[in-house]
């Protein structure tokens, strides 16, 4: 007996849910260039680069190639909007994991799982430039080793192996280590945003030692960014975020003038392409508008090696200090109002 065609529709229905992300907004008609093919940035390398010649430049600067088989696996999640790698030591996972519990637990804010803090929101460190162009009118030569400019952008890889015989300037090779680029004080860091919320800073450090069990790990942890604009219901072109918020750059921060097309054009090529010929950097301007807002279009997976239970049992100890926090309940609401004027978001 044939099947109604109301129950195949039905079926279709269902195994199209099985296999797609989650739906962004109903009867949301996608722009018909972003149908067309995308090729991953690493891929695109790895056919310009011989493999070989990769390894063997991985393994001279230290970035242990034994992890090779799990960061190809972090290649496969690469798709359209992929616009670059950071990578750091354990300890700034741990700082980045108080500000998103405080958020959590203090602020009430819901905070999507693929985003992480690279600086805190509404910190007076920041300048809150809208935009790369705004940065480099103002620094027209920025040095990213020292503050001030080292506050307002985050260093990047174009990809994943990008800088592969650079040490000091390559992802892998300070995830392979567990370091990070710069010795930073996290902690006094986070006395902003204690005192912004009444808190008490001397708990702090009690913070820190909650993540001891994963500070000294063997290896650190990878980020992979990516730009959602074209997943906006208002139709916003692919990679328009990164346009407008990141730059290329050369090592130290300053502008690579060898770069004359936008990023998006380079990141939606599909030709094999040697990212770092000349320094294969970028630079992403750090604002609470927008790269350090969870309601932007940006998304920031996070990579490492950790046993899930040892996570667990971390992140626990570390929610379960913070809930128990003391607070100044008015300066609390005082911090999330300004938040959300500058994030947009309603109650």
């Amino acid at each position: 007996m044939p099947i109604p065609n109301k129950i195949i529709i039905l079926l279709c229905l269902i195994f199209h849910t099985s296999i797609s992300a989650e739906q962004f907004i109903h009867d949301y008609t996608v722009q018909n260039k972003q149908l067309e093919p995308f090729s991953s940035p690493t891929n695109r390398q790895l056919d310009f680069e011989s493999f070989s010649r990769l390894k063997s430049n991985l393994n001279a600067i230290g970035a242990k190639t034994k992890h090779m088989d799990w960061w190809n696996d972090i290649i496969r999640h690469e798709e359209r909007g992929v616009f670059g790698y950071h990578a750091a030591k354990q300890q700034y996972r741990i700082f980045q994991d108080i500000i998103k519990m405080i958020f959590v637990e203090v602020l009430e804010f819901e905070i999507k799982n693929d985003f992480h803090f690279f600086r805190i929101p509404l910190d007076p460190i920041l300048n809150e430039y809208d935009s790369s162009a705004d940065f480099l009118k103002s620094h027209p030569h920025p040095n990213d080793r020292a503050p001030p400019d080292r506050d307002q952008i985050l260093s990047m890889n174009y990809t994943l192996y990008g800088n592969s015989s650079i040490e000091l300037s390559c992802s892998v090779c300070y995830f392979s280590k567990n370091q990070s680029g710069f010795n930073i004080a996290y902690s006094k860091k986070l006395e902003f945003l204690f005192n912004e919320l009444g808190m008490p800073v001397k708990e702090i450090q009690n913070l820190f030692k909650a993540g001891d069990s994963i500070a000294d790990f063997e290896t650190g942890v990878l980020y992979q960014f990516t730009d959602l604009s074209h997943q906006q219901p208002n139709f916003h072109n692919a990679y328009e975020l990164v346009d407008q918020l990141v730059y290329p750059a050369l090592k130290g921060g300053k502008f690579d003038n060898n770069v004359h097309v936008n990023l998006s054009d380079i990141f939606l090529s599909d030709l094999a392409k040697r990212f770092d010929s000349q320094s294969g950097q970028l630079r992403l301007i750090m604002n609470t508008a927008t790269s350090l807002n969870p309601y932007s279009s940006i998304s920031i997976r996070r990579y490492d090696q950790l046993d899930l239970k040892i996570i667990e049992k971390y992140e626990s100890l570390i929610r379960q200090q913070i809930q128990n926090l003391p607070r100044n309940s008015t300066k609390v609401e005082n911090y999330k109002q300004k938040l959300k004027a500058h994030w947009h978001a309603k109650d």
